[in-house]
């Protein structure tokens, strides 16, 4: 395999541009760039996230990766609150389903680049894992720096130098020609990258293979800021989706709760409503209780379907209405219901009774229990809804700087899925997040930010085979 030569990896500000091969060639000035000399390499990778970093991890051409921030890596080091779910230890074969309609399309590249191959490659580095019960998994340490930090010395180790600071602004392809009649490839498509210092200063690229990773939209602060759809939409001609926060806080009105923040449900069931109309969504998981509003994973997985005017529904028992209320009356022999139709200083005691007989009866929190009661009034009709139906107009969904992932993005109709290849430009990738791919929260979303780096890496390297 032609190499490289290989750099070392840098992380800092005042690094000066080098040819990944030590040298300058052919003279090309776009309008936008203020330097006349071209950098070549073999390879060059936008972003050095998660998904920029295992390519350049699984490839070993050497190369460039150009960050557009000071710090290498920032996302995934915030992944899991510092910890780092790096996947989720299920069965492969359910993962398609946790990414809505674009399951299906990217299932051949889940099956084939693993959980279980992401758990091999970083044992290989020397980072064990830990599976939780909810099957999320962990490097042994919990710390995300560790991971990060595999992935930059297998970088190195493939001969891929990252340049901090350099954010791409300008991508266009040249020198394309007529299909050879032999190879039926355009083998002289060249790839020119512009990218800008924070100075202002421009820097020219060109390499034969692109690999944008970029990521999406969600927390900015980590320099997904989204200005890639712009630069691939005018440089390669790709269109994106709608772009939307996703695994977001959503923002409700009249929460009840706050008093007992820190109370969790390991499972309900959780419902979007429009203003009018069907249910949107139904979903199942854990669920806690924050001092502002809802959160935990069920929530945060519900917010891709929310808008506001939207409606949040709770069912924490997980059963009908009628199931809970016969079960209540089953168990208290009454409807627990004052003449005025609330509680009076005199029955508070039934009230107590009533919140432990919701307790003990549905396997909920005995403070939950007791707050359902009240807020029913002693009523087993109005506590079955609550218990069922507990319903809120949402106001907002959190916005992309608290968002996890984007929902939205280049629409992969655009691209092989086999190997993240654009149909309509060879040797150009897309990976990751700036993809049409969103799943649900528990390691999926980067799982697929490694099984698209690696199909990515794969096809680039089996054409110097």
């Amino acid at each position: 395999m032609k190499q490289s030569t290989r750099l070392k990896n840098i992380d800092r500000t005042n690094h000066h541009d080098i040819s990944a091969k030590g040298k300058s060639v052919r003279s090309f000035t776009p309008a936008s760039a203020s330097t006349s000399s071209v950098i070549s390499t073999d390879v060059i990778i936008v972003g050095a996230g998660a998904s920029g970093l295992m390519c350049a991890a699984s490839l070993k051409t050497g190369g460039l990766i150009l960050e557009g921030s000071s710090r290498v890596g920032t996302k995934l080091l915030m992944s899991g609150h510092g910890h780092c779910n790096i996947t989720h230890a299920g069965n492969i074969k359910d993962f398609p389903s946790c990414y809505g309609d674009a399951g299906k399309s990217i299932r051949k590249i889940l099956y084939k680049y693993s959980n279980t191959d992401l758990v091999s490659f970083l044992d290989s580095r020397g980072i064990k894992t830990v599976t939780q019960a909810d099957g999320r998994v962990f490097p042994e340490s919990m710390k995300a720096q560790d991971v990060r930090d595999a992935f930059l010395s297998a970088s190195s180790q493939n001969g891929f130098k990252v340049i901090t600071n350099r954010k791409v602004v300008e991508i266009k392809a040249y020198d394309k020609e007529p299909l050879n009649d032999k190879t039926k490839e355009l083998d002289t498509v060249r790839y020119i990258v512009i990218a800008e210092a924070p100075d202002g200063q421009r820097f020219c690229y060109e390499a034969k293979h692109l690999v944008i990773a970029t990521g999406g939209k969600s927390y900015p602060r980590s320099g997904s800021d989204g200005s890639m759809f712009d630069v691939v939409n005018e440089g390669l001609g790709l269109a994106h989706t709608r772009l939307k926060p996703s695994l977001a806080p959503l923002d409700i009105k009249g929460y009840p709760y706050g008093e007992l923040s820190g109370i969790s449900f390991d499972k309900v069931e959780v419902s979007i409503y429009p203003n009018a109309g069907r249910r949107l969504v139904l979903l199942n998981g854990s669920l806690l209780l924050a001092h502002d509003s809802f959160t935990g994973p069920v929530i945060l997985n519900s917010s891709k379907y929310a808008e506001p005017g939207c409606w949040l529904q709770i069912n924490y028992a997980r059963m009908s209405r009628d199931e809970v209320l016969a079960r209540l009356i089953s168990a208290t022999g009454t409807e627990f219901k004052s003449s005025h139709g609330r509680c009076s200083g005199a029955r508070i005691a039934q009230s107590s009774e009533l919140g432990a007989i919701i307790a003990k009866e549905f396997a909920l929190p005995r403070r939950f229990a007791k707050e359902v009661a009240k807020r029913s009034a002693c009523s087993a009709k109005k506590a079955a809804v609550l218990l069922t139906e507990d319903r809120f107009e949402i106001e907002s969904r959190g916005d992309f700087s608290k968002a996890i992932v984007t929902a939205g993005g280049l629409c992969l109709d655009q691209f092989d899925c086999k190997s993240m290849q654009l149909k309509s430009a060879p040797n150009a990738y897309c990976i990751g997040e700036i993809l049409d791919v969103d799943g649900i929260t528990g390691g999926y979303n980067l799982q697929f930010a490694w099984s698209s780096a690696r199909a990515a890496a794969a096809s680039i390297e089996s054409k110097y085979k």
